[in-house]
């Protein structure tokens, strides 16, 4: 069933059309609105069809976890990245920064925490001794593990419908997607693909905080 999955799943591409990334049109199925992700207080709610800023000035983003509306989350005193729930909208520790390099490069991303925008960027491990967790590295200009894919989900035949602001993240270089652990120590992971809600995120816009250019 996994292989049928994996060679159904298709994803939406990104635009960047007048300084907007938008959603190409790609037709799916009518959206269930029982799937909607839960909703975290305080977040500017986007459209459904929602757009990020780009190139500049770009908005600070929520990265939030569709399974348990956890958002990822970062800290000053260790690489590991996690999901933590959200205390406060103006906790930088839940701001994230994205970079896009341009139409041809969309999935090409780079993710920086706000209040490490110059220095460090999203990064993870590539082995299971290390359990392929999510962590923040100094930034590397060519270093492929820093870069990831952003692609909309879309609904499969015989699963309940996707709502179209539902994105996955995965690493460039080992095709590996963003997950994260369900319960304590909720840390950050890459993992083979699974059609589940743990491998899909919503970006939300954090009102009044803005990214420097990169």
């Amino acid at each position: 069933m996994l292989l049928i999955e994996q060679s159904m799943m298709k994803h939406r591409q990104l635009t960047l059309v007048g300084g907007l990334v938008i959603l190409g049109s790609v037709g799916c199925g009518v959206e269930d609105p029982d799937t909607v992700g839960t909703e975290v207080p305080g977040m500017t709610e986007d459209s459904e069809t929602p757009t990020l800023q780009a190139p500049e000035p770009r908005n600070c983003v929520f990265i939030v976890q569709r399974e348990n509306a956890r958002v990822l989350s970062y800290s000053a005193s260790s690489e590991q990245v996690s999901t933590s729930a959200l205390s406060s909208v103006a906790d930088t520790r839940f701001h994230w920064c994205m970079s896009i390099p341009g139409p041809t490069n969309l999935n090409r991303s780079r993710f920086y925490p706000r209040d490490f925008q110059n220095s460090k960027e999203l990064d993870a491990y590539e082995t299971a001794d290390h359990d392929y967790n999510v962590v923040l590295r100094p930034i590397a200009g060519s270093e492929p593990s820093h870069v990831w894919r952003v692609n909309q989900e879309v609904s499969i035949p015989f699963y309940p419908a996707i709502p179209s602001n539902v994105f996955r993240i995965s690493q460039l270089n080992t095709e590996r997607y963003l997950d994260a652990y369900t319960g304590s120590p909720w840390r950050a992971v890459t993992r083979d693909f699974q059609y589940n809600d743990t491998q899909r995120w919503v970006f939300k816009t954090v009102a009044g905080c803005t990214c420097d250019p990169i």
